[in-house]
């Protein structure tokens, strides 16, 4: 009986562990992933800025 309750505790024990290491996890894959979308979205609007300034100095000959 008492190694069943041994085992029980483990296995909460083990239980609880798990999720933890899983949020942990999750966060850091999370901050990676954040930090690449900032990567990103900086790269897209730098580009975006870009063409737009091209754009302007090519109308700008043009007209």
């Amino acid at each position: 009986m008492q190694s069943i309750v041994q085992i029980g505790a483990g296995f909460a024990q083990g239980a609880i562990r798990i999720p933890i290491a899983i949020v942990r996890c999750e966060a850091e894959w999370i901050g990676i992933k954040s930090v690449v979308f900032l990567v990103h979205v900086v790269r897209t609007q730098v580009f975006i800025v870009a063409r737009l300034m091209v754009a302007v100095l090519c109308f700008g000959q043009f007209s």
